[in-house]
């Protein structure tokens, strides 16, 4: 099983990613309550899951995931933008950027890829270079 840690600005919207994903017994979805501080400070610093779902808007979004990203555990970007506009390059530690419009089968199969230690492009993104590495995870 694949534990996702979810965190967004929105509860509404972490409730939604947590929903959609716990009808995949592969997963199991833990949502993360926005902090007063940083929404992300919590969620992602000492994290026990395998991947970190975070779900942005804008890019400068992405850019406060990784400041408080604990560099263990691997980052899936979902954003309702453009993804080539985010993917330019990667962030450090981030595995996939992803439309929010993906079908959740393919999000299933892309956390199951980035857990298991995986960079997920979509065809449309392999023009991109890849993203640079970090440091390695070990279990």
């Amino acid at each position: 099983m694949t534990r996702v840690l979810i965190s967004s600005r929105s509860p509404r919207t972490t409730q939604r990613w947590v929903n959609l994903l716990r009808s995949y017994a592969q997963i199991e979805a833990v949502a993360e309550s926005p902090h007063e501080d940083s929404p992300f400070s919590g969620a992602i610093s000492g994290s026990q899951a395998d991947v970190i779902l975070v779900p942005v808007d804008r890019m400068e979004e992405a850019t406060e995931v990784v400041e408080h990203f604990d560099g263990e555990t691997p980052l899936i970007l979902l954003t309702a933008g453009d993804v080539a506009a985010h993917a330019d390059p990667f962030p450090p530690g981030v595995r996939a950027i992803l439309p929010a419009h993906l079908a959740p089968s393919r999000l299933v199969a892309a956390i199951e890829a980035v857990a298991a230690g995986l960079v997920v492009l979509l065809p449309d993104e392999m023009h991109q270079p890849p993203p640079a590495p970090s440091r390695s995870r070990t279990r």
